[in-house]
């Protein structure tokens, strides 16, 4: 995930853990209605990601020779940069499957659609991620998605839409047959059909709606006083400063009035500093 992203989700997850909600609310994406280029002889798997570690591709080399050894028509399309590709470089040459994995390089942005309308599957293998608006891209251009079940994603996009896999080897393969299965079979839903309701989740007036209702929702909470704020963050948090020196000299009854006095108090914090340790 990009850097903002990163610190999204990072920032989530501590919110959480410390028993607070949190809302996500994405922006809005262009059309990306399908104008497809799909060869229909062969069965196309799509990767647009950067190609590092927290991208899964260290996942993806081990996916990419299980299953084009099981299925003769299946070819991998990669769209990406970093230094994991020497990674997918070796597998193509060790497996020789020049002809089967493609790897494109890096992609400008209003190139990403024209690598997806040639594939059927797309394929997220991710670690870690925020969002994913990658997946929705996607899934507009008419791609039945398999992704790693992490972060956010699971909110992303409705259960016919995605294949939602551990994030192992083992898993993904599965969630690709299954996926496989489904297009040989003709029960995935028709491009057409996955884009129409795709550009129906986010809006700009969707996310307008969603975004009023979390600041009204806060408009109407009770704020706390600066008092109740410092003692909520010293009790999930531990005292800023002198931690170690006076949690084994106060008894616990008194821990949060002198952490506050600690916070508040310049000279009360040097002189617990200056205290020896026991």
């Amino acid at each position: 995930m990009g850097g903002v992203e990163s610190h999204i989700y990072q920032l989530s997850q501590c919110l959480i853990e410390r028993g607070h909600k949190v809302i996500v609310i994405t922006h809005a994406y262009e059309d990306r209605k399908d104008a497809s280029r799909r060869d229909n002889n062969t069965i196309t798997v799509v990767v647009v990601s950067r190609l590092v570690y927290r991208k899964g591709i260290d996942l993806l080399s081990g996916i990419i020779p299980e299953l084009c050894q099981k299925y003769p028509d299946l070819h991998f399309l990669v769209g990406g940069e970093g230094p994991k590709r020497i990674v997918l470089e070796e597998v193509r040459e060790r497996y020789q499957l020049h002809e089967r994995v493609r790897l494109l390089g890096a992609l400008e942005h209003q190139e990403v659609r024209n690598v997806l309308v040639q594939g059927h599957i797309f394929l997220n293998t991710s670690l870690t991620e925020a969002f994913c608006m990658a997946i929705v891209e996607a899934a507009s251009c008419g791609l039945q998605v398999v992704s790693t079940r992490v972060g956010g994603i699971p909110e992303v996009l409705p259960d016919d839409f995605i294949i939602l896999c551990e994030p192992s080897v083992k898993s993904l393969c599965i969630g690709l047959e299954k996926a496989i299965g489904q297009l040989k079979s003709g029960s995935l839903l028709p491009p057409e059909i996955m884009h129409d309701k795709v550009r129906t989740f986010y809006t700009w007036r969707n996310v307008a709606k969603r975004t009023e209702k979390v600041y009204n929702r806060v408009a109407n909470e009770t704020v706390l006083s600066m008092g109740k704020r410092l003692e909520r963050l010293i009790t999930h948090c531990g005292p800023v400063t002198g931690e170690n020196s006076f949690q084994k000299k106060v008894p616990s009854s008194s821990k949060t009035q002198q952490g506050t006095r600690l916070l508040l108090d310049p000279e009360s914090r040097q002189q617990t500093a200056d205290q020896p340790q026991v």
